[in-house]
């Protein structure tokens, strides 16, 4: 048991043989769903989630996400989605891409450079932020105070709907070892703004988000 929670073995999260044979965008939210409710037992980097790659069980086309091109909006969220996670990802198919050098290719190694680049804190502790229903906006969080860099603190956010939603979500960030200025970070691009954090260590962050797409907010310590 002690090398399983050393890092040794993973397990599944939220594995159901059956939930990974329903349509695409549908799969993506019960998964989220799984795995966020397996993050209350142990770290999410200690468990691994599947992505058919080609069509699973008795699912059909609806549910694979190759052809890559034709579904490059719920293949690029599925892997900001686990990526995004910090988990272990089982691919059921013999290719990450359609063809090198194509937009599938491009769009797969920079979401693994995006992940290389906040390491440190996706493989953290998550903090519970908002569940997924599938009809809103959800988000989780990882934490870490100890963390070598300055970032301590990275929510995944979610919309899964087909509107654009805007909303503010409060990020509870007690155990980001964070006590008073932060920096915080919206999205790729987004200009670095300097807030305060409320005295129950929470921080109200503002967040647009196209249709069926994701986002992230940096909290580094000032």
């Amino acid at each position: 048991m002690q090398y399983w929670f050393d890092g040794g073995n993973h397990a599944p999260l939220g594995y159901s043989e059956q939930q990974f044979s329903l349509p695409r965008w549908t799969d993506l939210t019960v998964s989220r769903q799984g795995m966020l409710d397996d993050a209350y037992t142990k770290p999410m980097v200690l468990g691994w989630m599947f992505l058919p790659m080609k069509p699973y069980h008795a699912s059909g086309d609806g549910a694979s996400f190759e052809p890559y091109m034709e579904h490059m909006q719920s293949y690029k969220f599925a892997l900001e989605q686990y990526l995004g996670a910090g988990c272990g990802m089982t691919y059921r198919g013999d290719r990450l891409y359609d063809t090198k050098g194509d937009a599938s290719y491009t769009m797969v190694k920079e979401r693994v450079a995006w992940f290389k680049k906040h390491r440190e804190i996706l493989i953290s502790d998550v903090v519970h932020v908002k569940r997924p229903t599938g009809q809103a906006i959800d988000a989780f969080m990882h934490v870490n105070a100890k963390a070598q860099g300055k970032t301590k603190a990275l929510a995944m956010v979610f919309n899964p709907t087909s509107d654009e939603l805007t909303t503010t979500i409060s990020l509870p960030l007690y155990y980001s070892g964070l006590t008073d200025g932060v920096v915080v970070t919206v999205g790729d691009g987004g200009k670095p703004v300097k807030m305060k954090l409320a005295r129950d260590y929470s921080l109200p962050v503002d967040v647009a988000l196209p249709p069926k797409s994701t986002s992230y907010v940096v909290v580094d310590a000032e």
